[in-house]
């Protein structure tokens, strides 16, 4: 019962830090960026968005929102879609899944194939780089 309440808190925790950086309201969100719901608005075009916002303004001011923006905007560049839309939770999902299918599916067989100086493979110092 306590590893249920404790699983249940975490995902709560974690799925309000994900969403809470984003502000569809926020200043920068203007006009400019009104497009119908069907039309996903992307992260360069919000980017773009903030930083003429924020042209001139004073990004030091404690509170501004300047500091939560960039810091996600910085984590979700790498979640992007081909169209320059951030990823969904359900697309990230399912890549998760596919990792975990090929990790349980494919099995590797490292062998070392040297060069060695001695008889003995081991202690021979550390891999740098290897070639498929």
């Amino acid at each position: 019962m306590v590893k249920n309440l404790f699983l249940i808190l975490f995902i709560l925790f974690f799925s309000y830090q994900s969403f809470s950086q984003f502000n569809e309201s926020a200043p920068w969100m203007g006009t400019a960026l009104k497009k119908s719901s069907d039309t996903k608005i992307t992260l360069k075009e919000q980017s773009n968005a903030f930083n003429s916002y924020w042209k001139g303004k004073d990004i030091t001011k404690k509170g501004s929102g300047h500091k939560p923006f960039k810091r996600w905007e910085n984590h979700w560049k790498d979640y992007l879609l081909e169209n320059g839309t951030i990823a969904t939770p359900d697309v990230l999902w399912k890549a998760w899944e596919q990792k975990q299918n090929l990790a349980k599916s494919e099995i590797s067989n490292w062998e070392s194939i040297g060069p060695y100086t001695t008889n003995v493979k081991s202690g021979q110092g550390r891999v740098n780089t290897f070639k498929i």
